[in-house]
C-alpha cells in the first residue's frame, strides 16, 4: 500500500514543473521605445538642473551608477552630490542623445547612446569636451 502511494506522489510531483512552465509567459517589457527615451531625458534633465526631488523619484533605491573610471555610486551618493553647489566646473551636454540603440529583453530595456559634453572651468577660463558613449539599463 505504501509503494503505490509513493508512485502516485512521485508522478504528481514530477509533473508540476511542466505544468508551471506551461502557464508562464515570457517576461515582456511593457515600455515603448519613446517611453524609455522620455525617462532617460527626464533623468538627464533632473541631473543637469540638480533637481534632487525629481532625480530621487526617477531612480529606485537599488540604483547604481558607474562612471568611466569604474567608480560606482548608489542613489544616496548621487543625491548627496546633487545637493552640493556646482563648484568651479560647469558641465553642458547636448539636449538629445545621438546614435541611439535600444534593446528590450526579458523585461529589461537596455539603452545605448552618445552625447557630446563640454566642461567649463570657471576659474581657469578654459573649456574641454568630448563625446561619450553611455548605457542605461532600465528594469
Amino acid at each position: 500500500m505504501t509503494r503505490p502511494f509513493y508512485l502516485v506522489l512521485t508522478a504528481v510531483l514530477s509533473s508540476l514543473p511542466a505544468l508551471a512552465q506551461q502557464n508562464q509567459s515570457p517576461v515582456q517589457c511593457r515600455a515603448t521605445e519613446q517611453e524609455v527615451l522620455d525617462v532617460s531625458h527626464q533623468l538627464w534633465s533632473a541631473y543637469r538642473n540638480r533637481d534632487v526631488a525629481a532625480y530621487g523619484k526617477l531612480v529606485d533605491d537599488s540604483f547604481i551608477s558607474t562612471n568611466d573610471a569604474a567608480v560606482r555610486k548608489g542613489k544616496q551618493e548621487i543625491l548627496a552630490a546633487l545637493r552640493k553647489p556646482e563648484g568651479n566646473v560647469h558641465n553642458e551636454t547636448d539636449e538629445q542623445p545621438t546614435d541611439i540603440r535600444l534593446v528590450f529583453t526579458n523585461g529589461v530595456a537596455i539603452l545605448n547612446f552618445t552625447k557630446h559634453w563640454t566642461d567649463y572651468d570657471k576659474n581657469a577660463g578654459i573649456s574641454f569636451g568630448a563625446t561619450s558613449v553611455m548605457t542605461r539599463v532600465f528594469t
